[in-house]
């Protein structure tokens, strides 16, 4: 009886931690979607194990009891769902209405390989040690592993039966029809031992009085972590009762064992195992101390050597010291050599291509004006034309403008500027580059301010490029400058395309430009635009929604 009173309590500490790990949810609450599937389900059936006691039992009047059904009542409750148990006559009737389809859930078992074929499992809600049911002059067994000619009697169909063929072949197994069949083999000594779990078996050694049996041992790695099995044709069921599984608290899994189950455990000592730790305990102070004296005898020897190799250290730290700071460098040169003919050849790829469409436009503009007699065919040709020499001008001053960025050949040159005489300029050249029905806004409010007008030029120029490229005929080009209490601010809005999310945060950066059919470019536009604002010490802000256009603001100071 010590025995059973000791393993109950080592039981309820694995069962704590174990139970600990799931959050604790007073409220469930179920989506739009999961409250329909619900209602077009109806009630869910439910099959059970009617005589697996203390986890499950049908009463004669149909009411189902037991730790498992308290449990999955609780879960039932937080998900609102409608339980409806489908009557059985035993374990195995219950597993073959279940794949017949007649119920939706099993309520309370183990996952293995076999059930998996045809069953969803939901996270445990129950865990339970197996151990070994022996009689009581069995000596403890801390290694099954190392029992030879024992007769192991189990239930059939059970989890435990296919792991303990799997895993412990030197053990000799029967198979009877229920959990107390097995039990009384043991009592009757037809049978060394059954395995059974800890719950189950301190409840059936209690209530039958078998006081001459006791718990002689743990089945290692193999726990009973109990779930609810539902069938593979509702998975949303399985999602929607792990809900209502990771709502339970540890508090309200106890107080569901304490209803059925009130007993205490003793636990055997392996006394095998403590002589080993003590033995290796005393074998690694001996080695211990011998290692201390020895180590002693060493470090003063060390300590001598140290001495001179400090020496010879301080001596040469100062060419060491050289030597890497004259790597470093070459490293970092000709890492910057690499770097700078990676880009090269990058722009050059760039170059190649982006001037390919129009000089062939130009080309075949020359060709066609030569066969051409029509003068609105030729008005047509040479409009084309046009449009694809305004295109390479515009990559030929962005690539020089990049060039006199990298080579620091371009500096800026302040002086004092009117608002109204750049928003002036950059409307004269919006008139000039908008050959779509746009319809150009513009706010201004007069200002003075310090700064360079020719490179401020390239820089809004540069952003109603952008804005007319990327804008569909018929929109509305809005252009402001307006003063902040630290200087002017200068926007720019469309009503394009706009810039998806993910681009924004590297938009402005070397040869980043957005992929839209029919539009060219070196992706060097918003960089010059960047830089610009940033030799004028002020900074640029983007404001853009995919499908929704965009909008570029130019916070700049008054000097």
């Amino acid at each position: 009886m010590q025995n059973i009173c000791s393993f109950i309590k080592f039981f309820c500490l694995i069962f704590f931690s174990l139970s600990l790990s799931f959050s604790a949810m007073a409220d469930v609450v179920l989506n739009e979607q999961q409250r329909a599937y619900l209602a077009e389900l109806g009630p869910v059936k439910m099959c059970v194990d009617p005589d697996w006691e203390p986890y499950e039992r049908l009463l004669p009047n149909g009411d189902f009891v037991g730790i498992a059904a308290d449990l999955i009542r609780l879960v039932a409750q937080r998900v609102d769902v409608e339980l409806s148990v489908y009557p059985t006559d035993d374990w195995n009737h219950s597993l073959q209405a279940a794949q017949a389809g007649d119920c939706h859930i099993l309520a309370f078992l183990n996952k293995t390989e076999a059930r998996s074929q045809w069953l969803l499992f939901t996270e445990p809600y129950f865990n339970d040690p197996n151990v070994f049911i022996t009689h009581q002059n069995h000596e403890y067994i801390p290694n099954p592993a190392g029992l030879v000619d024992k007769v192991v009697v189990l239930p059939k169909g059970t989890s435990i039966e296919e792991f303990v063929r799997r895993t412990y072949p030197n053990l000799a197994l029967k198979v009877v029809d229920t959990e107390r069949d097995a039990v009384a083999m043991v009592e009757q000594k037809k049978a060394d031992m059954t395995i059974r779990s800890l719950t189950m078996a301190a409840f059936t050694i209690r209530q039958q009085g078998l006081f001459n049996l006791k718990v002689s041992g743990l089945l290692p790695n193999f726990d009973n972590n109990f779930r609810i099995g539902v069938l593979q044709s509702e998975p949303e069921l399985r999602e929607i009762l792990d809900l209502g599984v990771a709502s339970l608290t540890p508090q309200e899994i106890q107080e569901a064992l304490n209803r059925h189950v009130s007993i205490s455990v003793y636990q055997g000592i392996d006394y095998s195992l403590a002589f080993k730790t003590s033995f290796f305990f005393i074998l690694c102070l001996v080695l211990f101390l011998y290692w201390n004296k020895h180590l002693k005898k060493l470090n003063n020897e060390l300590s001598k050597q140290d001495l001179l190799l400090k020496e010879k250290v301080n001596e040469k730290t100062e060419l060491v010291a050289a030597l890497n700071l004259t790597r470093l460098k070459l490293e970092n040169a000709l890492k910057e050599e690499h770097e700078a003919r990676l880009e090269q050849q990058q722009f050059m790829r760039m170059v190649t291509h982006e001037f390919r469409t129009p000089l062939t436009v130009i080309q075949t503009g020359f060709e066609l004006l030569a066969l051409q007699t029509d003068p609105e065919q030729k008005a047509k040709t040479l409009k084309k034309q046009s449009q694809a020499t305004s295109q390479l001008i515009e990559l030929v001053n962005n690539a020089l403008v990049q060039d006199r960025f990298e080579n620091s050949a371009w500096r800026q040159h302040s002086e004092w500027i009117e608002t109204e005489e750049v928003m002036r300029s950059l409307k004269a050249y919006a008139d000039t580059i908008c050959s779509k029905s746009f319809m150009i806004d513009i706010q201004v409010e007069s200002k003075k301010f310090l700064g360079d007008k020719q490179l401020l030029l390239i820089a809004l120029n540069n952003l109603v490029d952008n804005a007319v490229k990327y804008s569909p005929q018929g929109g509305t080009l809005q252009l402001g400058a307006s003063s902040f209490e630290q200087g002017v601010l200068f926007r720019v809005k469309d009503q394009g395309i706009g810039i998806p999310l993910e681009q924004q945060p590297t938009i402005f950066g070397k040869y980043q430009r957005g992929v839209v059919e029919g539009v060219s470019g070196f992706g060097l536009g918003l960089y010059i635009v960047q830089r610009i604002v940033h030799l004028h010490n002020g900074r640029i802000e983007l404001i853009s929604a995919e499908g929704k256009g965009s909008e570029f603001k130019l916070w700049l100071p008054l000097e």
